[in-house]
């Protein structure tokens, strides 16, 4: 039974997929859980064959049926990261965190925004942010997240030195 609603699901997906770009769309209610799961399996799928920006727009109308769906907002923060827009994916990962603090991979992903950023202190403090929250589990281990550390430190004093040297051309050049 469990399988047969599995295929219907993919089939549903699938066909909205194929109507959408064909220029009809799913009638849906607002505030509808369902609609809203509908909306992320598409993206989903979507995401899956490196359609981004079109798993983004299902992710966002997701988020319109279901403004708390914590998945949608994390797909959602992953998807803008590989588009390169990493104001919006820290948006959505901080979104994320404030619907559940304890959402580790939110929480490693908005660490590297961060890293992205050159914004390396806001980056150690959500790594150590990780350690706290799952300390056993973790996906990788002390070790390696301090190496992480070590590294985003001297990406920084690299960044400095480069400020500190690019301020004294001008000043010379003055």
């Amino acid at each position: 039974m469990r399988v047969g609603f599995v295929i219907s699901a993919v089939f549903l997906v699938y066909w909205w997929i194929n109507s959408e770009e064909n220029g009809s769309d799913l009638e849906t209610t607002p505030g509808s859980v369902v609609d809203a799961e509908l909306h992320f399996q598409r993206g989903v799928l979507l995401s899956s064959q490196g359609r981004d920006l079109e798993a983004a727009d299902a992710y966002l109308r997701a988020l319109d049926k279901a403004p708390s769906y914590t998945k949608a907002h994390y797909n959602l923060a992953n998807s803008y990261a590989r588009q390169l827009n990493y104001p919006k994916a820290i948006s959505h990962y901080k979104h994320v965190l404030s619907l559940d603090e304890n959402h580790v991979s939110a929480r490693h992903n908005l660490a590297a925004m961060y890293v992205r950023q050159l914004n390396y202190v806001q980056a150690i403090d959500e790594h150590n942010n990780v350690l706290e929250i799952d300390h056993k589990g973790i996906k990788f281990t002390l070790k390696e997240s301090q190496v992480s550390v070590k590294q985003i430190i001297e990406i920084q004093e690299q960044e400095t030195v480069r400020i500190f040297c690019f301020q004294q051309l001008r000043v010379s050049a003055a």
